[in-house]
């Protein structure tokens, strides 16, 4: 056990390549038991001081009929059915490979194996919001035999919308986001995931956490459940944002969202970092439906009415920080928002309890007349309002304006 039968040597005059690469080497010239080991050496470095090496999928294999594909990899092409795989063909001009997948962790061998004619190729059939592993192999040129099975690419498919009513009170178990959430800053590409929004939960331990004022601060209900946050210290950045998922309004007869929303600042209270709030209608962003930089001790209510806005597909909420907007510093400034709600809106449809009776009649596609309506004595005055009907089954909404 030693070094003079060293199998490869990577150094400046032959070096790893950034940031990785799947390396090959053969073992025919040993048999029996064998061990592998890896040495790392300071000689030859000017500084050895920001040099990291990093080893994974370790394996000995019985060598492949003919060359494996390598680099296996989401495109970046998905749907909520399908997700688009490619790879560097093993031999130059093939044209067959099969790919195995299945849930994300699945035994090799246990998965779905389909063909495939193209690289990439397009995988179909698969569930929304989940998350598949990928392995592929390739044919060789004699159209018999195959190489090894080489992978793991591991994707998603994209979420589908989810029907209204929706909330969220982000009581993960990991620091990501809720299944269909997205948190990016477009300015900053490439931010470590502890410089954007991450999830609180106060249950599991190692998890990241807001400090200063809000540190250890519990969730807006205070049933020890978490609650998204962002830590606004170094690096500062001005568009540091996180969308929800899609949801399906078209149940909902007054679109509405509201939200829970801590903000202090103890080192300068009152000088507060911006958080704005846009809405995705379905077709279009509407920018700064809600615009918060206060200080606040205390849980702080948003509510967001959407009547007003002309809703045309599933609508989604983005909500934005700028680390830059304060006018001394944002290094004691973190952000916590709890209990996300998209549906009915609470202030507007109330129950119909004190309505004696009512008899529609003529309800056609351009007019509602209603023939008669009873009212229990000493209720609140009423405000009908209806759809235009354009076809069957008709129906009608109702509110109560006190």
């Amino acid at each position: 056990w030693n070094r003079s039968n060293q199998i490869a040597a990577y150094h400046i005059g032959n070096p790893l390549t950034a940031p990785g690469s799947n390396y090959v080497h053969s073992l025919a010239a040993y048999s029996g038991v064998i061990k592998i080991g890896y040495y790392g050496t300071t000689q030859g470095t000017l500084s050895s001081e920001d040099i990291d090496v990093f080893v994974d999928n370790f394996s000995v294999n019985t060598p492949p009929l003919c060359t494996n594909p390598t680099f296996i990899s989401c495109t970046g092409v998905s749907t909520t059915s399908s997700i688009e795989v490619g790879w560097t063909e093993g031999t130059v001009g093939a044209t067959s490979w099969e790919i195995e997948y299945g849930p994300a962790g699945f035994a090799p061998g246990t998965g779905t194996v389909v063909t495939a004619t193209t690289n990439p190729f397009n995988v179909t059939g698969l569930m929304p919001a989940s998350t598949y592993d990928f392995y592929v192999r390739e044919q060789c040129p004699n159209g018999v035999d195959f190489s090894n099975w080489v992978g793991t690419a591991t994707c998603n498919t994209q979420c589908a919308p989810i029907p209204a009513p929706w909330s969220e009170s982000f009581s993960g178990t990991t620091p990501d986001l809720p299944n269909c959430f997205v948190t990016d800053a477009p300015s900053s590409p490439g931010l470590p995931f502890d410089d954007l929004w991450l999830t609180y939960s106060p249950t599991a331990g190692g998890f990241p956490s807001p400090g200063y004022a809000l540190s250890g601060e519990p969730d807006h209900t205070g049933n020890g459940g978490g609650y998204l946050f962002i830590d606004c210290s170094t690096p500062n950045n001005s568009d540091v944002y996180f969308e929800t998922p899609d949801i399906d309004m078209s149940s909902v007869f007054f679109p509405y969202a509201s939200f829970w929303l801590r903000s202090e600042n103890n080192n300068s209270p009152g000088d507060n970092v911006d958080v704005w709030v846009d809405v995705w209608d379905g077709a279009a962003w509407n920018d700064s439906v809600v615009f918060f930089n206060n200080d606040s001790t205390d849980w702080f209510f948003i509510e967001i009415p959407m009547s007003n806005l002309t809703i045309n597909g599933p609508v989604r909420m983005r909500v934005t920080v700028n680390e830059n907007s304060t006018v001394g510093s944002a290094f004691y400034n973190d952000i916590l928002i709890d209990d996300m709600f998209m549906g009915e809106d609470p202030n507007f449809v109330q129950s119909c309890e004190n309505f004696d009776a009512y008899t529609a009649g003529n309800l056609d596609a351009q007019t509602t007349d209603w023939n008669s309506w009873g009212g229990a004595a000493g209720t609140e005055d009423t405000e009908v309002s209806s759809e235009q009907f354009q076809s069957a089954p008709h129906s009608m909404k109702v509110h109560d304006s006190g």
